[in-house]
């Protein structure tokens, strides 16, 4: 076995280390004129904001959405039903598409998008998504791993249980759990 340490070649001249960068951009960042995405404004642009879940897992009963419509400046108001309608199957995942672009008929976790209020101004589209409610059944959730173990609660019911998608043999499931 060899036990010799190889000694770090000496290099004579490094080409940036221990020397100033010029920083291209700097003159338009002191000077105020560097241009930043929140500032971008483009023909037609509208400004989204999202309204969620304030439940970690319930049906959604209904979303009112009338006085944010009502609203000026406020081109639509977007709920999961909408886009169903334009989308027959909105789902989407990195390896189920299990995740609707906006929840429908149920909530499986607090935060989850409900629905996107749209205008010309994000101060409206704020103002819009604070006038949409939400009225939702609630159901029984899981808090915690060892709970979502021991837990006959399955989280999409309209799935297959882990284990059983023969083209995803990669992913090693519990059969009948949400592990």
């Amino acid at each position: 076995m060899d036990t010799r340490v190889e000694q770090p070649q000496q290099v004579d001249q490094t080409t940036q280390v221990g020397r100033s960068i010029p920083r291209l951009e700097g003159r338009s960042k002191v000077t105020g004129a560097a241009e930043y995405i929140h500032n971008l404004r483009l023909p037609g642009m509208l400004y989204g904001k999202i309204v969620r879940s304030s439940i970690p897992h319930g049906r959604i009963r209904a979303i009112d959405a009338s006085a944010a419509r009502a609203l000026g400046g406020v081109h639509s108001v977007i709920t999961g039903e909408d886009v169903r309608r334009l989308i027959p199957d909105p789902y989407y995942g990195p390896a189920f598409l299990d995740q609707p672009i906006l929840a429908l008929e149920k909530v499986r976790y607090a935060g989850e998008p409900v629905a996107v209020a749209l205008a010309s101004d994000p101060h409206v589209a704020e103002q819009a998504a604070s006038l949409i409610t939400a009225d939702y059944e609630e159901l029984p959730a899981v808090f915690d791993e060892v709970e979502a173990v021991h837990s006959k609660a399955i989280v999409h019911e309209e799935l297959k249980p882990a284990g059983t998608f023969p083209d995803l043999k990669h992913f090693k499931g519990r059969k009948n759990t949400n592990v």
